[in-house]
């Protein structure tokens, strides 16, 4: 057997591709290959985290009284933040604006949890939702890249519907949350805030109403893991949810390579394959004389622009023996040959 190896660094792409997809094309084609894996890359852990198009948490206001609701949406610059960068921006974002009459404090506590306090200075029945749209596609949920779950919220914390009447009172004054088809009270809904959306009583004067937490600690990393793709693959299969209709199916993937993000930002990311953790991809034996390598987050999206930094990577090809190889044409020659003498010799 025999190897090739062939080193793929992404500043050498064309001025026009600003995305995470390099296309190499080969001064001499490899012959013979059998398989490919990737051995080596190494990358800075400057991924934007706060990305284009997901830029956004949003908070809705229900005023108990006359049964208005206030939404607000802030926007955070897209780019590399610290958890602590993050909040100092969006407290800037929260000071200049508030949610109807409700003001938020974003802190960070000692445990790296992320805490808001909500309050209202009016005594008018206010609540306040953390909102971020319910997913119905069939891609992997964008959520799982908001800033909200960046800080710490997971699904259940944060309320998927902005409608109107999601929180009414009944005739005594008290509030009801009306959520998928079941009307629930309030003193019976904060008694579960494991599995229902947080609400803050912001105009409360007790403060645990108007204080929470967010599940998890906050983190700064975009995901835990990359992907290396390519074309010259087509052997790998993953999951994907199918929030529509709620089932979990696999699609086929060209991925090459999953990369642990297993440092923080601002450090570099490097991986060496070895036979035991390296995926082997079969190759047919065609001559390979240009491939595509992709460089995407744990969504299998590309990155873009300035979202990522130059990345590069090492791939080794093993290829069939040559020389035996060569004495099995010369096996099949000979073999051809008797057998035109013996048929020109009616043998």
């Amino acid at each position: 057997m025999g190897y090739e190896y062939i080193n793929v660094d992404s500043k050498h792409r064309n001025k026009h591709e600003n995305k995470s997809e390099i296309k190499v094309h080969l001064s001499s084609p490899i012959l013979h290959a059998k398989s490919v894996r990737l051995i080596g890359f190494s990358a800075p852990n400057e991924f934007f985290n706060v990305i284009k198009g997901n830029n956004e948490i949003k908070f809705n206001e229900y005023n108990l009284t006359n049964g208005d609701v206030s939404l607000k949406t802030y926007t955070i610059t897209p780019g590399l933040y610290s958890v602590d960068e993050l909040i100092t921006q969006l407290n800037v974002l929260f000071s200049a604006s508030p949610v109807g009459t409700s003001t938020i404090l974003a802190s960070r506590l000692a445990n790296n949890k992320i805490q808001f306090v909500i309050s209202a200075a009016s005594s008018t029945n206010k609540r306040v939702v953390v909102y971020y749209p319910k997913y119905t596609g069939d891609k992997n949920d964008p959520f799982f890249q908001s800033i909200v779950f960046r800080l710490g919220f997971y699904r259940r914390q944060v309320v998927d519907t902005s409608e109107g009447g999601l929180i009414t009172k009944d005739v005594s004054g008290n509030a009801l949350i009306n959520y998928e088809g079941i009307q629930t009270s309030e003193a019976n809904w904060i008694l579960d805030t494991e599995n229902n959306f947080l609400l803050w009583n912001s105009s409360s004067v007790n403060l645990s109403l108007k204080t929470f937490n967010g599940q998890y600690i906050a983190y700064e990393s975009l995901c835990s893991h990359l992907f290396i793709k390519s074309d010259l693959v087509r052997d790998f299969h993953s999951t994907v949810k199918d929030s529509a209709n709620d089932i979990v199916f696999t699609t086929q993937r060209n991925i090459l390579q999953k990369i642990d993000v297993d440092v923080n930002i601002h450090s570099y990311i490097h991986y060496r394959g070895n036979l035991t953790e390296a995926i082997v991809h079969s190759l047919s034996g065609q001559p390979i004389s240009h491939f595509t390598i992709q460089l995407t987050d744990d969504h299998h999206n590309l990155f873009e622009g300035s979202a990522f930094k130059n990345f590069s990577c090492i791939l080794m090809f093993e290829t069939h023996d040559n020389l035996a190889s060569t004495r099995l044409n010369e096996k099949v020659i000979e073999n051809n040959q008797r057998s035109l003498f013996l048929a020109s010799h009616n043998c």
